[in-house]
């Protein structure tokens, strides 16, 4: 294995669950702290193993992270670009250790992970994960990694280790693909029809739609041309359920599912990539509802999605905003229209979805029979930060009475088809969508909103720079457990009846927050109910809160029972010097929630005057 691993600043914090700051106060206060290697003045890099021998002489006051580790030493097997080759023959091995597999290979102490996978490791793993078959030229780590990655799985679970390690390999190489917001993942997952036996993607990428659409007994099907992402989301969803079938291949020149009639289609597509296909394909079946034009490689996704979709069938589509209005595509989205087949379209607001970098519109489309009548109406839907909730249900209850006449302004309308079908049949929501009432939305939200700066102004906590850095003796989540100071319940994903009491902490979507009353909880949220008689809640809520923002990456993921119970947090100081603590992260609590509000109001109040602006019933002076 490489010696010379480096890392940087920001990967010793997350190795060490420390503040980012707290790496630069250790470089300014030990002057035996590792000195750079590589990097640049702004942005240096260190010897992982420096690092790791310096940290080892800190243990009374830090640990490292065992799966951090793991993953710097995996990543520095081959180059990024080869980067998931090394996750993929780690998940492969993670299958063959399901199998029973472990005590045959530490009878085997050379034995390396690649392709020259071992026979049996491939043969298992292909069993699990099909086709396509894992590569052969892979050269990476021997035994003593894989000890690692195997005592991993036997803390986190199989499943859950590689997840951790696609979660990392994703950061990674985020911008050489279209990597899927968790946020609107769950939506594109939300609207398809919950019984839908088998789910297909087309572009499947690392499989995270598939991921989201799992469910005991559901068939998932997916296709990728990189046939390296292919492979990882083929282990990926074979270490999740073993009814999965990943290929890998272009899916609009070498369909590999042509047979396919499934009940629910999500995908992702590749946005203007221009070199589609347009000169291939000219007479395509496919195109069913009009030739693609050559710079909207989009609709011949929408196309080839409804060409795997049986009669009744629901899709779910990603695409840019701009595909709403093109002139270019009028024809084709003339056709959706009439057929049926487009059924709603759904602005994403970017406050909500703003990883994906550009305006995104939802389609939502069905599979109509041949001799269906043109429908009456089509649903548009526009999401706010306060709507986002209630889109699915929005659907879901048109999808059962297009007839119902749903019309909030600024947020969904039933719009009737023959509207639409005019000389640019633009689907874009927002043009669709009622005008909010001028008096009292905005003049009055206005208002609000003044009023709301001044209280965040008065909030924002006075802060200054301190001399020294934090370096507490540390516990762990799980021992305040064991010692009975905490007890950590979930509310079951079935039912949202658990009801967290004061003083409780609520943990959502890596969000930790003090309960004030007794409130119902959502289900898959994590509950922690402190002992207050040793444990000051907002202390410990400040600390948990940083320790899984270090963990998570600052993502949004929500965070498992095993993440909670390795949160490292302060070994705990008398309650007075908690409660000191305490006030102070209650203090940046409160500023926070309320400028979270002001944010989200600002959104909506631009929005409406924008609106009211472009139609002629506002001016601003």
């Amino acid at each position: 294995m490489p010696e010379d691993i480096t890392v940087t600043s920001a990967e010793i914090a997350r190795l060490a669950g420390v503040e980012r700051a707290a790496v630069s106060n250790w470089r300014r206060r030990h002057e035996d702290f590792p000195k750079p290697v590589g990097g640049t003045a702004s942005s240096p890099t260190f010897s992982l193993a420096a690092v790791e021998e310096w940290v080892s002489r800190q243990r009374s006051a830090l640990q490292l992270s065992v799966e951090e580790r793991v993953w710097q030493h995996l990543r520095a097997i081959l180059d990024d670009l080869r980067l998931a080759q090394v996750v993929t023959a780690a998940g492969a091995f993670l299958l063959y250790l399901e199998t029973g597999g472990w005590n045959k290979l530490a009878k085997k102490p050379d034995m390396v992970i690649a392709a020259e996978l071992p026979d049996e490791v491939r043969r298992v793993s292909q069993q699990r994960a099909g086709e396509p078959a894992f590569p052969r030229s892979l050269e990476v780590e021997r035994v003593p990694l894989l000890r690692r990655v195997a005592d991993l799985a036997v803390e986190r679970g199989s499943a859950a280790t590689f997840e951790f390690l696609v979660g990392r390999f994703v950061e990674t190489y985020h911008r050489s693909f279209a990597a899927t917001p968790p946020e609107i993942a769950n939506l594109m997952t939300a609207v398809i029809d919950q019984g839908s036996e088998t789910v297909f993607d087309p572009a499947c990428g690392t499989g995270t739609l598939l991921m989201t659409a799992m469910k005991p007994g559901r068939r998932l099907l997916g296709q990728e041309w990189d046939e390296d992402l292919a492979r990882l989301a083929a282990v990926r969803l074979a270490l999740g359920t073993g009814h999965s079938d990943i290929r890998s291949g272009d899916s609009l020149r070498g369909d590999a599912f042509q047979d396919v009639q499934a009940d629910a289609v999500v995908c992702n597509p590749p946005f203007s990539d221009r070199n589609w296909g347009y000169e291939d394909l000219g007479a395509d079946p496919r195109w069913e509802y009009g030739l693609p034009p050559r710079m909207e490689p989009e609709l011949a996704w929408v196309q080839h999605a409804l060409a795997h979709m049986r009669v009744g069938g629901t899709a779910a589509l990603l695409m840019p905003a701009a595909a709403a209005a093109r002139k270019s595509g009028r024809r084709i989205r003339s056709q959706l229209l009439r057929r049926g087949a487009l059924r709603a379209v759904i602005g994403l607001s970017p406050g909500v979805a703003s990883t994906t970098g550009s305006p995104v519109h939802l389609w939502v489309l069905c599979k109509p029979a041949r001799d269906s009548r043109t429908p009456a109406t089509f649903l548009v839907v526009q999401t706010t930060l306060n709507s986002w909730a209630r889109v699915a249900d929005l659907w879901h209850d048109f999808r059962r009475d297009p007839g119902l006449e749903h019309d909030e302004p600024g947020i969904c309308r039933t719009v009737p088809v023959i509207d639409l079908l005019d000389d640019e049949v633009d689907v874009t929501p927002a043009r669709h969508l009622s005008p909010t009432t001028v008096e009292r939305d905005i003049v009055g939200l206005r208002d609000e909103l003044t009023e709301l700066i001044d209280k965040v102004k008065r909030l924002l906590p006075p802060i200054r720079e301190t001399n020294y850095a934090a370096d507490h003796p540390v516990t762990t989540v799980a021992e305040l457990v064991q010692l009975g100071l905490l007890d950590i319940r979930r509310a079951p994903r079935s039912a949202s009846g658990l009801t967290a009491r004061s003083g409780d902490l609520l943990i959502f979507e890596g969000e930790v927050s003090v309960v004030t009353r007794e409130i119902p909880v959502r289900p898959a949220e994590q509950v922690i109910s402190p002992d207050r008689q040793v444990l000051d809640p907002y202390f410990l809520a400040g600390f948990l809160r940083s320790a899984l923002a270090q963990h998570l990456g600052g993502g949004s993921s929500s965070p498992g029972r095993s993440e909670l119970l390795r949160a490292v947090v302060p070994r705990l100081p008398p309650l007075s010097e908690q409660r000191e603590y305490g006030e102070a992260f209650r203090r940046v609590a409160d500023f926070q929630l309320e400028a979270r509000r002001m944010a989200e109001m600002a959104e909506e109040l631009s929005v409406m005057i924008t609106d009211g602006v472009a139609q002629g019933r506002l001016t601003v002076d």
